[in-house]
């Protein structure tokens, strides 16, 4: 369905329930569509989004602290295995809120 047939759905909702605008209506159509399921995977878009966001905050407060540190503290191994347990937490965090973290492809 596209707009305009949703339009003449709700035209017709409008006439039979004694609404004076369709507009007031529309808030039904996203309901549907939350009921269908039809927003899961934006949902989970949003979510890998907010991860990857806040991993890209966490190397940048990696990166600051390394620059203000005395650079033989860390060898480059446990660099990684900062990032890597960072990761890993972030993935923990997403298949919690129920995000499907399998990889794809």
């Amino acid at each position: 369905m596209n707009k305009h047939d949703y339009r003449m759905v709700l035209e017709k909702v409008r006439e039979k329930t004694g609404h004076k605008s369709i507009e007031s209506l529309w808030h039904y159509i996203d309901l549907a569509y939350d009921m269908e399921g039809v927003w899961n995977p934006v949902n989970q878009a949003i979510r890998r989004l907010q991860a990857t966001e806040e991993l890209k905050h966490d190397l940048n407060q990696l990166r600051r602290q390394l620059r203000n540190s005395d650079g033989s503290q860390l060898a480059s191994s446990q660099v990684i295995d900062l990032v890597t347990e960072r990761l890993s937490q972030i993935i923990g965090d997403a298949e919690q809120a129920g995000l499907d973290t399998a990889q794809t492809g």
